[in-house]
């Protein structure tokens, strides 16, 4: 008789199941918005980071192959995150932020900060000792003059065509900075201290969670929220998208302002933060009787400890346009991750016209310690006549030791801007123009009001924190001493050098 082998029933059902063929695992999809683009690559987050992905069919799916640029392009995106507020946006000043630390061969001494050229005085900074008294006095020698709008000489005064080159940047940054200083009193003012000080009230509503703190944050759920800051000279609306607001256009954060004097929007701003953590920003504001002024500013944010910086390793560009009746002044800034800022400039007065364009090498972490090192210039008056030139920071040690923005026709950066054409760049071609604020109904009820108490001591210090972060004295190239020497010049010298 064979011997019987009992095996149990639910052994044999395990057994069956190994021997069965294994299903495919669920592929991880992501739809269209929660896809970034960083580069040429496509990312989406997987596992706490960001991932190559690849369409297939109506979703994306994590893209095996993906090379190493396109893993280093979706690393570089910022992590969304559902903390942001609006006090995590850095300073616009931030923008002028060099990558690593910056060098050249060709530069020798320290240049001074932007910042300072109005005090040190620019004749004292572009131009070699003597050369604009000289002219001053009446009686130039052939070698002041030949310097004074910039010497083709190498190691001569780079003169007018280095002071433009760090002027139009220094402009075109003043006039963003001074339009979203709005940003800074709006992140300073929401704090416990202020509120204890009685420079903030809460008027009506209810503050989320109860805290001051929160005011900004993006609110959960579906619904946005609109606070009312009331002034005493002018109520500010700002609204901040809602968790599904922002998640129906891919944004992690993103707010808008309006600027109401009694029932009239007198300016208008919106910023924009992506999945991946690009910062889009415009405004339009008026001025004065019929003024109207736009700032566009685009670039990539990315983590710094506890807080967000610009990233420098990225392209970061600003623009500005002011109409004033016939006056038209507009300019645009471009940042390069090789640390140079292409600047181009017009200003359009009535008859006159001036263009300029100039790229430049510099240093610093913002625009409160920023420094041209080396760079070029080209400009233009009313179509005409026009000076260019390169120029180094140099400190030169014979006959005697000075140190000033000296002339470089050999440079790199003569070649770059010599074949610069204003004529074939649109900037120069087209006339700007600038939108009227975004409509807004200034009589709007608001979710939470807040009366801010804006000339409280208390809250000084805020405006003096705020105010800092303007760039002023950015006209040094029409300083007193410059003026007189450019009306002398005429009769003292003989003509352009």
């Amino acid at each position: 008789m064979k011997k019987l082998i009992f095996v149990p029933t639910l052994l044999i059902s395990a057994i069956s199941l190994l021997l069965l063929p294994c299903a495919p695992a669920q592929a991880q999809t992501f739809t269209k918005k929660k896809v970034a683009t960083s580069g040429t690559a496509k990312c989406a987050v997987s596992k706490g980071k960001w991932t190559p992905v690849k369409k297939q069919g109506s979703v994306f799916v994590i893209k095996t192959n993906a090379s190493n640029a396109e893993k280093k392009s979706c690393k570089s995106l910022l992590l969304p995150s559902k903390k942001f507020s609006l006090d995590d946006i850095p300073s616009f000043s931030g923008i002028a932020k060099a990558k690593g630390s910056v060098s050249s061969l060709d530069v020798s001494g320290t240049p001074p900060q932007l910042k300072d050229i109005q005090t040190l005085g620019a004749q004292n900074v572009f131009w070699q000792a003597g050369v604009i008294a000289d002219i001053i006095a009446g009686a130039p020698t052939a070698d002041s003059c030949n310097q004074f709008f910039g010497s083709q000489e190498d190691g001569k005064s780079s003169g007018y065509a280095g002071c433009y080159m760090a002027q139009n940047v220094a402009q075109g940054f003043s006039n963003i900075l001074e339009t979203t200083s709005s940003l800074c009193y709006m992140q300073s003012m929401p704090t416990q201290a202020l509120v204890d000080a009685e420079v903030v009230t809460l008027v009506s509503g209810s503050l989320p969670g109860g805290d001051i703190t929160k005011l900004f944050e993006v609110p959960s759920g579906s619904t946005s929220r609109l606070v009312k800051i009331a002034t005493g000279q002018q109520d500010i609306f700002i609204r901040v998208a809602s968790e599904s607001a922002n998640a129906a256009k891919s944004l992690q954060y993103s707010y808008t302002i309006n600027f109401c004097e009694g029932n009239v929007v007198s300016g208008s701003e919106s910023t924009q933060i992506s999945l991946g953590g690009k910062l889009t920003a415009n405004t339009n504001h008026t001025f004065g009787d019929s003024g109207r002024s736009a700032i566009s500013l685009t670039a990539n944010l990315k983590k710094a400890n506890n807080s967000y910086e610009f990233d420098s390793a990225t392209s970061r560009s600003a623009s500005f346009v002011g109409i004033n009746g016939a006056q038209t002044f507009a300019s645009r800034l471009e940042i390069s991750p090789n640390n140079e800022i292409t600047s181009r400039f017009r200003d359009n007065s009535g008859p006159s016209a001036f263009k300029g364009y100039s790229i430049s090498h510099f240093s610093g972490s913002s625009m409160a310690d920023l420094r041209f090192l080396e760079g070029g210039a080209k400009n233009e008056f009313n179509g005409g006549q026009g000076f260019n030139g390169a120029t180094e920071y140099r400190t030169i040690e014979s006959p005697v030791s000075e140190s000033f923005y000296s002339s470089a026709p050999n440079s790199a950066y003569a070649a770059k801007i010599a074949s610069f054409d204003f004529s074939a760049d649109d900037f120069y071609t087209v006339l700007p123009t600038v939108n009227n604020p975004d409509e807004f109904s200034c009589s709007t009820t608001p979710d939470i009001a807040i009366s801010l108490a804006f000339q409280n001591p208390a809250f000084q210090a805020v405006a003096t924190k705020c105010d800092g972060e303007k760039l002023n004295g950015t006209d040094f190239c029409q300083s007193t001493a410059l003026l007189q020497a450019t009306a002398q010049y005429a009769t003292a010298c003989s003509g352009p050098g």
